[in-house]
């Protein structure tokens, strides 16, 4: 039992009791009066002597049930608890923001009860103000795939419970291990005469979710932390969506659009969908008939295996940009607890051809092979031109034949021989003879393009560093590689194709096609992919873009600024939706819109858990509305019935 406000109840327990007790041993002053005889005044002598002052007081039942009814009132006052109540030390609660967190259930959102339920342990710890006990505190954060706090370690319960309120849903995964981190950071002090000297406080930790989780695996107790879990969550919530979406434009054609989607049921039931596509707010095609999808099966592991089926729309003319919307819907009025997977937006960007610039000697073999691309302009210039560039504006892709500039600006390169001069391709020497042994055959690069039958007369060695991803390699060393650092990509190809037998294989013209095509629309191909919750928006703006916002999917505003090569960044994205990026420019206002999703069917599991496994120990969830159980109304109670019985006794009394 603990005790939210003991110093209330003993001032109200000191207050009214002694003067009670004071009271009976008062004596009533009465007249004096002369009679003839005493025998019929025995109660009278009785009573005066009853009031006489301060003499010894006589077992009195009614004054037991008086000092009754007061005590049990004083201590309803103190608001006795049992479970939890003010506590000592620092106390994290630690509060779920994830997509699931958003799933309703009976009328209310699982975020919104996780609220309720983190106000009242607020409540609990930190009593009614300057007259509860205890000397706790308590630290409130927020997470989903990352951590954020929203209040300090406090013992004002008013800012405290404002934090709390403040906590809005996130369309992002969820892991602990990063609000533990947080966590310990605040409670590690370093020693202002030895730096080097830290020390952390154990730490009583309230995890407050519906234990959906992604990385238990990694969260383990230190020694001396406590953790309590509040499950939040039914065990049987269906939910249904979408798990994948995608737009393409045939290369046959450029001018329409092919949608897919796949769906998934996490549910234990069956279930079926209605899918509707639209095109710039538009409907543009509604599903025939409503989707069945299975539903879920546990697998060998125990683990909840979700129910699939697939959606593909005929494609349809639509020769500019546009935004495609899916959306699917219960048919038959089903439940779906969750909606933030019920919808897909994609950014598909109208087709376009590009201009390539060729770098090295006049003429050759790519020259050639580049001339007979369907491509909007092609360029070539020597790489004495090439150095004096500070940017490669107005081409979308640069060719470097057969050269090694002193530098790269900010752009997209395909690089034939030696190795471009960006950190991470460290070129060693050259060796003679090699066979493909691996190669990225998933990689949209190889689309349409084997290796098998290329053979290498000479090549350059390279030392692939840091995040440069090796896409083929011989025995002997790579020979493909490709280089993402944002504003600059660089597709390395380690040799010439004219020291290989490449140049009479079909697989080179597909492979430089699909290079040009790769890296031409990178940008393109990030639309269409788009985002997902808890990565950073990325682009690069026009030449004097000024005045940049971003407007989110709740209509919230971002001011932002672009950053030296031209490209800006806002994030992580919290939310499911379309973003736009706006801007000027001197040709006028620019826009640019961003989807990001939250797709996959592992976050659209709605069954909460019922325990949390971290490393060896397994902590049992508690029902969030199991809670505290609060003892002032029954002491209320109590006191009203003596109150009666005291009533009852004094009538008895009176009559007799």
């Amino acid at each position: 039992m603990t005790w939210l406000t003991p110093l209330t109840g003993l001032i109200a327990a000191s207050v009214v009791i002694p003067p009670l007790v004071a009271l009976w041993f008062l004596r009533l002053r009465r007249r004096r009066r002369e009679v003839s005889s005493t025998l019929l005044w025995h109660r009278s002598v009785e009573d005066l002597q009853a009031n006489t002052p301060w003499q010894r007081l006589r077992p009195n039942l009614l004054l037991l049930l008086q000092i009754l009814v007061l005590a049990a009132l004083a201590v309803a006052v103190a608001q006795p608890i049992l479970e939890g109540g003010a506590g000592r030390g620092r106390t994290v609660l630690l509060i779920d923001r994830s997509a699931s967190m958003q799933a309703v259930e009976e009328g209310r959102s699982r975020l919104e009860r996780a609220r309720v339920e983190a106000r009242r342990r607020a409540e609990e710890l930190l009593g009614g103000g300057w007259l509860s006990g205890g000397d706790a505190e308590v630290m409130v954060i927020a997470f989903d795939d990352r951590a954020e706090v929203q209040s300090p370690f406090s013992d004002d319960a008013r800012s405290v419970i404002e934090a709390i309120d403040r906590i809005r849903p996130s369309d992002g995964g969820s892991a602990l291990r990063p609000a533990l981190d947080l966590a310990r950071a605040f409670a590690t002090t370093t020693d202002p005469e030895d730096p080097a000297a830290t020390s952390t406080e154990p730490l009583s930790l309230e995890v407050i979710s519906d234990g959906r989780l992604a990385d238990l695996e990694q969260s383990v107790l230190r020694e001396g932390e406590s953790l309590r879990f509040v499950r939040v969550g039914e065990q049987a919530t269906p939910n249904a969506g979408i798990e994948v979406a995608a737009a393409e434009r045939p290369a046959d054609r450029p001018g329409s659009i092919a949608v897919f989607a796949g769906l998934f049921n996490a549910g234990r039931e069956p279930v079926e969908l209605r899918a509707t596509l639209s095109v710039d707010g538009a409907v543009r095609a509604v599903s025939p008939r409503p989707i069945a999808i299975p539903a879920a099966t546990t697998g060998a592991d125990g683990r909840l295996e979700p129910g699939r089926a697939e959606v593909a729309f005929p494609p349809f003319e639509q020769p500019r940009d546009s935004l495609i919307e899916i959306r699917v819907a219960p048919a038959a009025g089903g439940a779906d607890a969750l909606g933030s997977d019920d919808r897909a937006a994609i950014v598909v960007p109208p087709p376009r051809r590009l201009a390539v610039l060729r770098v090295g000697e006049p003429g050759g073999l790519l020259q050639t092979l580049l001339e007979g691309l369907p491509l909007a302009r092609i360029e070539a210039e020597p790489l004495a031109r090439f150095n004096e560039r500070t940017t490669v504006e107005p081409f979308d892709v640069v060719v470097l034949d057969g050269v090694r500039p002193d530098r790269l600006p900010p752009g997209r390169y395909l690089a034939f021989g030696p190795a471009a001069p960006i950190e991470g391709l460290e070129e060693f020497g050259e060796r003679s003879n090699a066979l493909v042994r691996s190669s990225r055959g998933d990689h949209e690069l190889f689309r349409n393009v084997t290796l098998d039958e290329l053979f290498v007369g000479s090549w350059r060695l390279i030392a692939p560093r840091g995040d440069v991803e090796v896409l083929a390699e011989s025995s002997g060393g790579p020979l493909i590689l490709w280089i993402d650092r944002g504003a600059t990509k660089v597709l390395q190809v380690a040799f010439d194709p004219l020291d290989s037998n490449w140049p009479l294989l079909r697989s080179f013209v597909n492979f430089t096609a699909n290079a040009i095509e790769h890296l031409g629309a990178d940008e393109d191909a990030a639309a269409l992919a788009g985002l997902v919750p808890g990565q950073a928006i990325t682009a690069r703006l026009p030449a004097g873009a000024s005045g940049i916002r971003l407007v989110a999917p709740d209509g919230e505003e971002f001011a932002l600024e672009p950053g030296g090569d031209g490209t800006t960044a806002w994030g992580p994205a919290r939310l499911a939706g379309v973003h736009e990026l706006r801007w000027r420019e001197p040709g006028g206002e620019g826009r640019r819109r961003v989807a990001v999703n939250r797709l996959g069917a592992e976050e659209g599991r709605l069954d909460a858990a019922e325990s949390l496994d971290l490393g060896d120990e397994t902590i049992t969830g508690t029902s969030a509305r199991g809670g505290r159980l609060d003892l002032w109304p029954w002491l209320l109670g109590v006191g009203l019935v003596l109150l009666f019985v005291e009533w009852i006794v004094y009538q008895r009394r009176a009559a007799a």
